[in-house]
């Protein structure tokens, strides 16, 4: 189920294939890899931060290109960011968060926009290099990974009605409630 509560932004990447592609398949550095794959952990709609198109749904097709904001001045910066509000208001979305995982200059001037409609933003990797940022989602992914297979692990237990198999693993995640019991209201 895709949440309309939070929406995603995931920035462009040099590398590149060299034909048309879905937009989400054209870039292939690793850390977009990594992004793509972190944002759609979190279940809600996602968009690339395309310094040639603005904003991208994963989906569409795109042909190769040769730009980046890191090469901007300000003022085609700013152009660029009202250009990405400008689509973003189009879609007619109203997420209460934004999480954003892109470099200064793709979200520098897109933030107080978005800060402006009452979307928090959270930007996990905020000041961290390209290898730390690999790392943080490196990390973020096993623990997600971890806590999926500890959540399946515990639900096939409690299906099959060993309560206490299920409470002893209630200590490895935490906020699990216990379906044997009845929810109090």
């Amino acid at each position: 189920m895709v949440t309309t509560e939070m929406v995603a932004f995931v920035s462009c990447a040099a590398q590149k294939l060299a034909t048309r592609s879905a937009a989400q398949e054209l870039y292939i550095s690793q850390l977009f890899r990594k992004s793509r794959q972190f944002v759609e952990t979190l279940g809600c709609r996602w968009f690339i931060l395309s310094a040639k198109h603005g904003l991208l749904d994963p989906r569409t097709e795109v042909e190769p290109y040769e730009l980046s904001l890191d090469r901007m001045g300000v003022i085609d910066r700013r152009r660029w960011s009202n250009g990405v509000i400008s689509l973003f208001d189009e879609l007619a979305l109203s997420p209460k968060i934004a999480v954003i995982l892109a470099g200064k200059p793709y979200r520098e001037y897109l933030v107080p926009h978005l800060d402006q409609r009452g979307i928090k933003v959270d930007v996990p990797m905020a000041g961290l290099k390209r290898g730390p940022q690999l790392q943080w989602l490196t990390n973020r992914l096993k623990q997600i990974a971890s806590d999926r297979l500890v959540a399946q692990q515990i639900q096939q237990r409690a299906s099959r009605g060993n309560r206490e198999a299920f409470l002893s693993e209630l200590d490895l995640v935490p906020d699990v409630p216990d379906p044997f019991e009845p929810e109090i209201v």
